[in-house]
């Protein structure tokens, strides 16, 4: 893809993320257990990713 077309789209989609941003996405921290059994009450089993991601805002 070129950069115009690349560009183009980016500026076609960007109210669709930018709604999904403000509506739909989770919360991106969930500070303790009870947090997340009020946010997520059914659920019963959690599988926990060992895996550590850089946050761009803390650098």
């Amino acid at each position: 893809m070129t950069w115009t077309v690349t560009h183009n789209w980016s500026h076609r989609l960007q109210p669709i993320l930018e709604a999904g941003r403000k509506k739909a996405l989770p919360e991106r921290q969930i500070n303790s257990v009870q947090a997340f059994i009020e946010r997520f009450p059914g659920v019963e089993r959690v599988v926990m990713d060992g895996t550590s991601v850089a946050d761009a805002t803390t650098h």
